[in-house]
């Protein structure tokens, strides 16, 4: 009797050792999401105290959410409730473009820990600065399309630091920096950026630049995006700077092509976003195929336009659809996020 409970003992401790370095040696990776205390560790429920129908599951490959987040299982339900992957990942996908606009450097690391959370023997929930410090700096940018923060994302139902939680900026803290200088010509190479900056402007054109005297850049004659009409300006050569975009003076080189945006206060026009042209950019081309179509005034233009593929539904293997078209075929095997078409070629396999 001593023996078998000895052995018990010895079994469970053993166990626990292995959960615990196979811990640690995940989190001396690059990617470090928390780090709990030894006293933590041991305060933490034993196996099966989250339920006993939590699952791991592997992340999948086209789980675009959470794509390359650092590690490969989550656990099923996750803390959002969702009961499957195919759950998981359906409401996952509304969260995309939210990661285009490069909002805050926390945004996937937030939003991965509820839609996929790390497989261990109970949850770990993100802590409230995390949910805060994201809410600061995205829910603005979806308020100018009427998304309000959601109730299911209340940052006060989140644990405070010093509980054992997910800590902002645990993730690829060597690459996180500061909000960059010049912002107006230091922007994420997104679509989702590009279309959100162009349906906040007040006018969007290509030009060469000439030259800039001061806070004062000058354009040669170009295209215009927006406005398409006779409210375009008359003079638009000739556009401001704001004093925290100053240094955008000498990052731009005569001659060169730029798509620039900006907005009209008063009798002046400042720029607010500028961007080298090239007409092989993808991204670009992508973007500015976005601008022909895309209603601003439309309150969800980053919503998802669903095309079967989420639910299951069969494009068809027959003989005959399988002889469809090249443009046919890659316009099935594309998603929209706002307009921004973004290829699922090859991503379940």
């Amino acid at each position: 009797m001593t023996f078998s409970w000895t052995f018990r003992r010895l079994s469970i401790r053993t166990v626990w050792i292995v959960i615990l370095v196979t811990i640690c040696v995940h989190l001396s990776h690059e990617h470090t999401f928390f780090s709990p205390s030894l006293e933590e560790w041991e305060a933490m429920p034993r196996s099966g105290s989250y339920g006993s129908g939590h699952t791991c599951a592997d992340i999948p490959l086209n789980f675009t959410l959470c794509k390359d987040i650092g590690y490969t299982k989550m656990m099923i339900p996750n803390l959002l409730g969702h009961d499957s992957l195919q759950e998981a990942d359906y409401h996952a996908k509304s969260w995309v473009p939210l990661l285009g606009l490069q909002c805050h450097q926390d945004t996937q690391l937030f939003l991965c820990s509820l839609f996929s959370p790390i497989c261990l023997d109970r949850p770990i929930y993100p802590c409230r600065s995390l949910c805060q410090g994201v809410q600061q700096g995205c829910e603005p940018r979806m308020l100018a399309y009427k998304y309000p923060w959601p109730s299911m994302l209340k940052c006060d139902q989140f644990p405070e630091d010093h509980d054992l939680c997910i800590r902002p900026g645990a993730a690829n803290t060597a690459d996180k920096t500061d909000d960059p200088e010049c912002p107006a010509c230091h922007q994420a190479h997104t679509c989702e950026n590009i279309v959100d900056n162009f349906c906040r402007a007040d006018f969007v054109f290509r030009a060469k630049f000439k030259r800039s005297r001061g806070s004062t850049l000058e354009f040669r004659r170009g295209r215009w995006f927006k406005p398409r009409d006779s409210r375009r300006p008359r003079d638009f050569r000739s556009l401001g700077l704001e004093p925290k975009d100053n240094c955008c003076n000498n990052q731009l080189r005569p001659g060169q092509p730029y798509i620039v945006m900006g907005i009209t206060k008063g009798d002046q026009r400042v720029i607010t976003f500028v961007m080298p042209w090239n007409g092989k950019d993808k991204v670009l081309k992508n973007a500015v195929r976005t601008f022909r179509s895309m209603d601003c005034s439309n309150p969800l233009p980053m919503s998802v336009i669903a095309t079967g593929e989420s639910e299951g539904t069969t494009v068809g293997t027959g003989r005959n659809r399988r002889k469809r078209n090249k443009k046919g075929n890659a316009r099935r095997r594309s998603r929209q996020y706002g307009g921004c078409r973004v290829s699922t070629r090859g991503k379940n396999q």
